[in-house]
């Protein structure tokens, strides 16, 4: 489904950010990406989304170059940023009716599907709070509650445990096994900064280092 053909990304003449990347990832496959804060990983799914461009090789879906791809018609893709992106002076509720209403769904769907996604990922509680204040936990859960409601080919989620606590980093680790297990063919690539919490899903592993790909285990 997604091939990387000798990808580089350079932002600078001195360095890769992506050096020689060569990846396929089947339809329904998941997988991590794991480095350290300098790894490229964060480059690797922007690339993916087409939100960076690529300095030189090819990527593709479905045999489409990404460039090429439109992204409500040919792919579903779901992108969950490590630094969230919100409406700050709307509530939870608000800001998910949002992202439905843009897309054409009318109201009854809208409720149903927002007191679901609500209810699945234990956040019904602060559905009228508004996103500004909310922990840092509480908007990586309002974010995958948010990918939850609608049908995504491709999930690229980019390491949202970090700088959480060992208990808020379980509890987000944990909704992101429901968010599996709701779209088990739908395929994942998720970025940690450890291997710890990608062998807790069972993730087949990649490693990144300077922008270069390592053999999967």
């Amino acid at each position: 489904m997604i091939n990387l053909d000798q990808v580089y990304v350079s932002f600078t003449k001195e360095y890769d950010a992506l050096h020689n990347i060569n990846l396929a990832i089947s339809s329904g496959e998941k997988i991590a990406v794991c480095g350290d804060a300098d790894s490229g990983k964060t480059t690797l799914l922007r690339v993916i989304a087409n939100l960076e461009t690529v300095t030189s090789g090819g990527i593709t879906i479905n045999n489409i170059p990404v460039e090429k791809i439109n992204f409500k018609q040919d792919v579903q893709l779901g992108y969950v940023p490590k630094v969230v992106v919100f409406k700050h002076k709307k509530t939870v509720f608000e800001n998910l009716r949002y992202v439905l209403k843009i897309r054409g769904y009318d109201d009854a769907s809208i409720n149903f599907k927002i007191l679901s996604a609500l209810k699945t990922f234990a956040i019904d509680s602060i559905k009228n709070v508004p996103i500004e204040s909310l922990t840092p936990k509480q908007k990586m859960l309002v974010q995958l509650a948010r990918v939850s409601m609608r049908r995504v080919d491709i999930f690229l989620i980019d390491n949202i445990t970090k700088n959480l606590s060992k208990e808020e980093q379980a509890d987000v680790l944990k909704a992101l096994k429901t968010l599996m297990d709701l779209n088990p063919e739908s395929t994942f690539v998720i970025a940690f900064d450890n291997e710890k919490m990608a062998k807790e899903l069972n993730l087949k592993i990649y490693k990144l280092k300077l922008g270069s790909l390592e053999k999967a285990h």
